[in-house]
């Protein structure tokens, strides 16, 4: 199977259709996640943390975690707002928006990424017994993306 996916992406058409998440692509909500904070962020990858700091009880800080940088994406500023710009039409199209009918009038600029996590056959689904996932991932608000 690992050779196949393999030779599934080095294939043009795989590539190609990687390049909107279709094929055989796994990823954990964190790692959705940190890669819409890193579009967020201008193209700066932190490394992943839950914890910003630690205080005891009375408020003190105990411990405090200052974000590391582990990576700068080469990648131009008109290219990282083509990106933001197509994260807002997925909630602002009423003919091309996934999300349009949850996030048409929200009183905030988002951008977001729908996706489906779903079998590669039918047979998958009567053996699972359960049909897609549906997946959200969003940054906002837009244009200075706190969460």
């Amino acid at each position: 199977i690992i050779n196949n996916m393999r030779i599934q992406i080095l294939t043009p058409g795989q590539i190609v259709s990687s390049a909107i998440g279709q094929g055989m692509n796994n990823f954990t909500p964190v790692q959705l996640a940190n890669y819409v904070a890193t579009l967020g962020s201008g193209g700066t990858r932190y490394k992943v943390s839950i914890v910003d700091k630690v205080t005891s009880p009375t408020g003190e800080v105990i411990k405090e975690y200052k974000p590391e940088v582990v990576d700068k994406l080469d990648i131009p500023e008109d290219y990282l707002q083509a990106i933001k710009d197509g994260m807002y039409k997925v909630n602002t199209s009423p003919s091309n928006g996934t999300a349009y009918k949850s996030f048409n009038n929200f009183p905030i600029k988002v951008g977001g990424k729908t996706g489906t996590a779903d079998f590669s056959t039918d047979e998958q689904y009567v053996i699972q017994g359960r049909l897609a996932y549906g997946n959200y991932i969003s940054m906002a608000p837009l244009d200075n993306p706190q969460i």
